[in-house]
């Protein structure tokens, strides 16, 4: 969802050009919302602008907003827009800030529309093989069981040690991926730059199963505008891997930034 920001400071803007900007904004497909932001002066005609921004308010759908700077006669005039159903800001800040809350919005209403469900049984997961050798292993006395021992649980849900060279700086650095029991929710995924998951706030943290979408709002949480199509492949086939075997608690991962390689902590 974007914005698109129709502003001027000066009189020699005129008012329908003003508006006629906006409306071109809202033809287009990606542009979700417009903020019209005036700092008025003597010379601008307001009850006109007032018309305009109601009829343009009233013949499309996409939302409209309105940031008239100043006090005075602008707060009646802010007012009045209001009341019209349109909603008005005193400053670009809060404008910029009520955007903000929307966008965060639509991502919530998206995300809970997701039912995601495990792909053991799409990509033909044998969960009782995995299931027999964790139980093997807890018979031996291996609560905790070392990478190696697991290795041939990870190769069933199609979870490689070895990722290919990643492009991006950011997702070049050392990466920290967890599994561990919450008090509430119960198996929960975090993922993290390594040596940032000793700050809660640093780590992004998901609730498995997990699909496409809900992968990579994980990613871009931990990592603001990266994309990884092999960490999303990671990630879907971890989620599985928690979901099938409920017996793992809790296990950590990272990446060697210079190897490129998943080294499993415990």
């Amino acid at each position: 969802m974007a914005l698109a920001l129709v502003t001027t400071v000066w009189a020699s803007c005129a008012t329908d050009l003003f508006i006629d900007l906006a409306a071109n904004a809202l033809q287009s497909d990606e542009c979700g919302a417009v903020l019209l932001t005036l700092s008025p002066t003597a010379l601008i005609d307001i009850d006109s602008l007032y018309d305009l921004i109601i009829k343009l308010h009233r013949t499309q759908k996409k939302l409209v907003m309105v940031c008239l700077l100043g006090g005075g006669g602008m707060t009646n005039m802010r007012t009045r827009i209001n009341e019209a159903g349109i909603p008005t800001f005193r400053t670009p800040e809060t404008a910029i800030e009520g955007f903000q809350f929307l966008v965060q919005f639509q991502r919530n209403q998206l995300l809970a529309k997701q039912s995601p469900d495990s792909h053991a049984f799409r990509f033909k997961i044998d969960v009782s093989e995995a299931t027999k050798t964790l139980n093997h292993l807890f018979k031996k006395g291996e609560k905790t069981p070392h990478a190696d021992a697991l290795r041939d649980i990870f190769e069933l849900f199609h979870i490689r040690l070895i990722t290919r060279r990643q492009a991006s700086n950011q997702l070049s650095a050392p990466i920290h991926l967890r599994v561990f029991q919450d008090n509430v929710f119960g198996p929960a995924i975090g993922l993290s730059l390594e040596g940032a998951q000793q700050h809660k706030q640093a780590e992004a943290v998901a609730l498995p199963p997990l699909n496409t979408i809900l992968a990579k709002d994980l990613i871009q949480r931990a990592f603001p505008g990266e994309e990884s199509f092999e960490l999303e492949s990671l990630l879907r086939n971890l989620s599985t891997m928690v979901c099938e075997l409920p017996e793992i608690e809790s296990l950590e991962a990272r990446r060697c930034a210079t190897s490129r390689q998943w080294q499993c902590l415990r």
